[in-house]
């Protein structure tokens, strides 16, 4: 999965809270430096063992893999192609990679931090560039989330969790709107 990692920052937070609950301590996962993957790589997982499950009980195959797109860096070792933002090309891609709003890189520089990659958020005014109109923001978005529903690497609970994520940021929503939502002028 482009931009997957092992622990995502949801997966932290909950493995905190569990030790919190039944320990009574807090949780040894250390401080990694940085912003861990955001990206629910556990929508990806629970869609392919429902297409699995679906193979197995009608026949119906579940989606081809897709591979992530390598290349060779200038020392000639492979790694995995990166588009002009960051993020990798290739492999099955969730939502918030067709329309993003930062980059994932699917690895950390630290040694044990390596598995929880990383999530670099675009500045607020790369994202006004790239989504001035809120509308639009949310159709590019709805349209990613039908297609990879579409390919079977998405549930619709996720897909619905993914839109309200969107509906619910400030993306999109330039200042003059901001300030008239604030003030409840039109």
């Amino acid at each position: 999965m482009a931009g997957g990692v092992h622990v995502d920052a949801r997966q932290i937070q909950i493995e905190a809270q569990q030790n919190l609950d039944e320990l009574g301590v807090v949780s040894p996962w250390p401080d990694c430096s940085g912003e861990a993957s955001n990206l629910p790589v556990e929508y990806v997982h629970s869609a392919l063992l429902s297409r699995l499950n679906d193979w197995i009980k009608s026949g119906r195959e579940p989606p081809a893999s897709r591979l992530l797109s390598l290349v060779h860096d200038a020392s000639g070792q492979e790694v995995i192609e990166t588009d002009t933002d960051g993020n990798p090309v290739g492999g099955v891609r969730l939502p918030q990679l067709a329309v993003p709003t930062g980059v994932w890189t699917g690895n950390s520089q630290s040694l044990w931090c390596i598995l929880n990659g990383s999530f670099i958020p675009f500045s607020a005014a790369e994202l006004a560039r790239r989504y001035p109109d809120r509308a639009d923001y949310l159709r590019q978005t709805f349209a990613a989330i039908v297609k990879a529903h579409r390919q079977g690497f998405l549930q619709r609970r996720n897909a619905v969790e993914i839109f309200a994520d969107a509906y619910y940021s400030d993306i999109g929503v330039n200042d003059v709107h901001r300030r008239s939502a604030q003030t409840g002028e039109r």
